[in-house]
This record gives structure tokens, C-alpha cells and sequence, in this order.
């Protein structure tokens, strides 16, 4: 639909002009107008709270004007479940799509010998200490067989856009921080990508499948707790702490 308000708590309305149709075909008027969303579609009410729509909605069309209501509408539970992604070792993973001669071998992105620092360590790299950020002369000390990989152009931000197009499909809000990292906001979407720990497995699993990189999820109510989360499986896992558990977690 064209135009569509949200009224009050009750009712959504969306107004179409006459043989206007609906995202899945079906013109005006019907008597029964199927309402597809292909992901959750967060609406504020008039108090500010927020309202998700999900799945199929089946509506009753009269004079070019469609009402949803209430009971077609799912509140989500006031319980907060934030996801925080990061991608693994991002620039090394983003070289080995390019060059699978890296794979399984202790490999980082950054300086050349002599100047310049570490951007991005391979997890074999990180067994020997190597870190982003360490001059490069440092992790060699470290890890003499350490590959040196310089950073290839445009390559990261073009990837970055790849995985968060996919995270999109999943969670109504998206607050990416970095090219690499995002909270995902994921209220309301229970009943289309399931319980929590679930969902995280269906956008890894998405991600991995679509953009050939792996990432890690930290499920928790708050960001804070997410984030510790996120290292506790890495590379490609999730953790998941239950609400309530927090304090548990963190000792």
C-alpha cells in the first residue's frame, strides 16, 4: 500500500487507490486480501511503543481501505534480546575468499616489513600472540611463518555490505558499529526465525552461505552482556544468556 497510518493502538489502516494492488497481487476490491510481510515491519504506536508485524495477515478490504486488526497484530513481551555479530578475523577471511592458499595457516592483514601495524590476525596467527594493532615487526617475532597480507582495495567495505544485507532480512533493527560488527535488536521476530538461539544459527548459516564468511553471535537482554558473549564461541558460534542469568555469567 501507498499510504498507510497507524491510527491508534488498535488499528493499522492503509488506504489504496482504486486497482491499486497489494504486494501480492490481489486488487481491489476483495473481500479477503492476504497481506504478506517478508520480515518484521516495526511500527510506533501513539504512545511510542512499538508494535511488529509479522508473517501473513489476512485482511477484509472495503472501499479501498484495509484494516488490520489488533488481533492480527503481535506486541512482542517487554523481554529485550539483543544480538551482537562480529565477524570473524574479517579482512584475514575477506583474503582468503580471494586466495584460498591462506586457509588454515597464520596469516594477517596489515604493513609491510619494517613499518606499518597489524590490522586483522588469522586465528592461527593468534595462538603465537599475534594482534590487530601490533607493529607488524612485533608479530614477526612472534610468529616467524606469519603471511603478510596487504590490504586489498575496496575489498572489505564491499563485503561489509554483502553480510548486513543478509542480517537485514532477519532483524527489524540493525545498529551496525563497525564494517564488521552490529547489534541486532531482535524483539518480536520469535515467532518467524524462532527462539533466539535459533534465529542466531539461521543468520549464521545465511551469512556464511551467502557471502562464504563466518560470524559469531552474542545473545543476551542487554549490549553489554552480548558482546562478552560473542567471544566465549568464537570463531563461528554463539552463546546465548538467558535473562536473569547475567550476573551469573559475568562472575
Amino acid at each position: 500500500a501507498k499510504s498507510c497510518t497507524y491510527n491508534d493502538p488498535q488499528t493499522l489502516t492503509c488506504t489504496l487507490n482504486p486497482g491499486e494492488k497489494f504486494s501480492n497481487g490481489d486488487a481491489l476490491p476483495s473481500s479477503d486480501v492476504k497481506y504478506s510481510f517478508e520480515r518484521a515491519i516495526k511500527i510506533q504506536d501513539a504512545n511510542g511503543a512499538a508494535i511488529y508485524l509479522l508473517g501473513s495477515i489476512t485482511t477484509t478490504a472495503k472501499n479501498g481501505t484495509v484494516t488490520l486488526n489488533k488481533g492480527s497484530i503481535e506486541t512482542p513481551d517487554d523481554t529485550t534480546v539483543i544480538f551482537h555479530l562480529d565477524l570473524d578475523s574479517f579482512f584475514v577471511s575477506c583474503e582468503r575468499l580471494l586466495d584460498p592458499g591462506l586457509i588454515g595457516i597464520p596469516a594477517a592483514v596489515g604493513g609491510v616489513l619494517g613499518h606499518g601495524v597489524i590490522a586483522s590476525a588469522s586465528y592461527e596467527a593468534r595462538k603465537f600472540g599475534v594482534r590487530s594493532a601490533m607493529p607488524t615487526v612485533q608479530a614477526l617475532r612472534l610468529c616467524p611463518r606469519l603471511k603478510i597480507v596487504r590490504p586489498t582495495r575496496g575489498l572489505y567495505s564491499g563485503k561489509s555490505r554483502e553480510v548486513f544485507e543478509v542480517v537485514g532480512r532477519f532483524a527489524p533493527t540493525v545498529e551496525k558499529v563497525s564494517v564488521d560488527e552490529a547489534y541486532l535488536d531482535m524483539r518480536g521476530t520469535e515467532s518467524l526465525f524462532g527462539p533466539p538461539e535459533s534465529a542466531a544459527e539461521k543468520i549464521r548459516s545465511a551469512v556464511f552461505s551467502e557471502t562464504g564468511l563466518t560470524c559469531s553471535i552474542g545473545i543476551a537482554a542487554n549490549r553489554r552482556v552480548a558482546k562478552i558473549a560473542t567471544d566465549f564461541r568464537k570463531p563461528n558460534g554463539q552463546t546465548f544468556v538467558p535473562p536473569g542469568t547475567e550476573a551469573e555469567f559475568l562472575a
